[in-house]
């Protein structure tokens, strides 16, 4: 998981889910790709501080995760779905 620096936004995951929690700056979006750097999912969110997103339907495999903070700021982080 990155610290998300002074943004506070951190990337996790659970069963089926990411995960983008922040104890800094809102969360307004996010961006999911593959490791073709294809863009497989993406979302606005409503300036929350703790999102889960539902990557069931995405295959197997490794992505990159960006999340979008209130001022535009990004954190991005691997995720390896089973």
């Amino acid at each position: 998981n990155n610290s998300g620096g002074t943004i506070g936004i951190r990337i996790g995951s659970t069963s089926g889910k990411v995960n983008i929690t922040s104890d800094g700056q809102a969360i307004a979006g996010y961006m999911i790709y593959n490791n073709n750097d294809n863009l497989v999912k993406s979302g606005a969110l409503s300036l929350t501080y703790d999102a889960y997103i539902d990557v069931t339907s995405l295959p197997s495999g490794a992505y990159y995760v960006v999340a979008v903070s209130e001022t535009r700021e990004m954190v991005a982080d691997l995720y390896f779905k089973q």
